[in-house]
């Protein structure tokens, strides 16, 4: 069985196999799979574009023909990515693999598969919330054809402006099916490269953490009788501490990759962000008296703004683990080691007062300061002044 295939990993590998998009899929395949996918979506936004220009004239409609579109161009931006960083991807998963194998001792050992585990926890929970968050925002639209509400000159309503040039009556269900294909092709190149990010920050964390399982026991073979002049062959505190140089050199280079591979998509991101939370934190306090408007356009923005929040508190988690390399340093038991081995730990000091970041094209940091800026805190306020009216109508 594909090590990938076990408990930990199999909801990540099918989310991204759906998309095209796990680096050991046959070119073949992946090549078809990502063909069918923009051929759907990619239709479906080009009957976007149209009703956005189209509509340029009606301020109204053209905010709420931007919303969605937006989205799917955070779902295209993640895909085209990933696939142009395909490579990247596959030594990202091959370290999580031979990182794995490659420790033996039972305590390391369980600190990996305890973050692995959590990772496949996260990975639920975040599927499951933006999965529930769609289907909202999908029905919400249709209640008054569910509940058959619509009289005899009422149009069938739409889940967002479109345009086909056709008779969006008489092909009604031929459209409303595209757009529910399109959004769920959107929202799962969401659900399953984030959740691969989430997996990539748990297998990193986990490694600086059996770091500090190691250089707490580092001097845990020497006496109190200790020769602080030992060979080399004979210095178990060193050997010990050499090990650790190494973990922590690789952890590094893990971080670093998760750097290069997201930077560009984080910056892509951030701006999309931005302009959808702002478009629909505005539609929101503008349709507060259209209940269903109001309400898909809240559960849209507090989507918008998880997703955001997601990405910066697991940079965030990032930052804490490798500078809490710090702490597990100056708690090792030095006095204990040998003077070759006190050289090393200084040497490592040093380096760890640099924690490892993830940066949006290496504008700004990622993480939970930059999430709580004044920006962000206006949007949460204006979306608490809304849910307040709404629940005074």
């Amino acid at each position: 069985m594909d090590f990938f295939d076990g408990r930990h990993y199999r909801i990540n590998k099918v989310l991204l196999s759906f998309i095209g998009q796990w680096p050991y899929q046959t070119i073949s395949r992946r090549n078809i799979t990502l063909s069918i996918l923009f051929l759907l979506a990619g239709t479906q936004i080009i009957a976007k574009m149209c009703a956005l220009v189209i509509s340029y004239h009606d301020v109204d409609v053209l905010l709420e023909n931007l919303a969605p579109f937006i989205v799917d161009l955070g779902g295209v931006i993640k895909i085209i990515n990933c696939a142009l960083k395909t490579e990247k991807m596959k030594i990202l998963i091959d370290r999580i693999q031979t990182d794995i194998i490659s420790y033996t001792k039972a305590g390391k050992v369980n600190i990996l598969k305890k973050y692995a585990k959590d990772g496949r926890r996260f990975t639920i929970m975040y599927a499951g919330f933006l999965y529930a968050a769609m289907v909202i925002f999908m029905i919400t639209p249709l209640k008054p054809l569910i509940f058959n509400t619509l009289n005899e000159t009422s149009e069938r309503p739409l889940i967002h402006h479109v345009e086909y040039f056709v008779d969006t009556q008489r092909y009604y269900y031929f459209i409303i099916l595209h757009s529910y294909v399109t959004i769920v092709i959107c929202i799962s190149a969401i659900v399953a490269i984030d959740t691969m990010f989430l997996i990539f920050i748990q297998h990193v964390c986990g490694l600086f953490s059996t770091l500090g399982y190691q250089l707490h026991h580092v001097a845990d073979d020497e006496t109190f009788d200790l020769d602080i002049n030992p060979s080399i062959k004979h210095d178990k505190s060193y050997k010990h501490m050499a090990e650790c140089v190494y973990r922590h050199k690789k952890a590094i280079e893990f971080a670093d990759l998760m750097e290069s591979y997201y930077s560009t998509s984080f910056f892509l991101q951030a701006g999309l962000n931005m302009i959808g939370m702002s478009i629909t934190g505005l539609q929101a306090v503008a349709n507060m008296d259209e209940t269903n408007k109001f309400l898909q356009q809240l559960v849209f923005s507090y989507a918008q703004l998880a997703h955001l929040f997601f990405e910066s508190i697991n940079a965030q988690r990032l930052i804490d683990h490798s500078d809490r390399m710090n702490e597990y340093l100056i708690n090792v038991e030095w006095y204990q080691t040998s003077i070759r081995t006190r050289k090393v730990i200084n040497l490592m000091l040093t380096r760890s007062r640099v924690p490892c970041t993830l940066t949006a094209a290496n504008m700004f940091i990622i993480s939970m300061e930059t999430f709580n800026c004044p920006y962000i805190n206006v949007i949460l306020h204006c979306f608490a002044l809304s849910a307040m009216n709404f629940r005074t109508l």
